[in-house]
């Protein structure tokens, strides 16, 4: 079973994301766009959870690191801060 991690995001995050996944290759990232960009919608304007496996958070931070550091500071320490809430301390892995 893949481990994956519920990470609560704000629908300008989600937007944000979006926008950083367009430039990487559309072949490897359809499928996790198409899911953050359903869930925005169904947000309608609040907030939202996506559970992402390790990969698509990999994925996800490599994308943000090709935006201008103060466009993503603010969601790369929120996605920090709740990676580390999640870790379990004692198995090392998340919950």
């Amino acid at each position: 079973m893949t481990a994956r991690c519920g990470l609560s995001l704000l629908e300008e995050q989600g937007g944000l994301l979006e926008e950083a996944l367009g430039s990487l290759a559309y072949k490897r990232v359809f499928s996790l766009v198409s899911r953050i960009h359903v869930a925005r919608k169904e947000a309608v304007g609040a907030g939202f959870v996506m559970e992402l496996t390790a990969q698509e958070l990999a994925t996800c931070l490599e994308a943000l690191g090709e935006l201008p550091y103060a466009r993503v500071h603010a969601l790369i320490a929120s996605l920090r801060r709740q990676l580390i809430e999640d870790l379990d301390v004692e198995g090392g892995t998340l919950r």
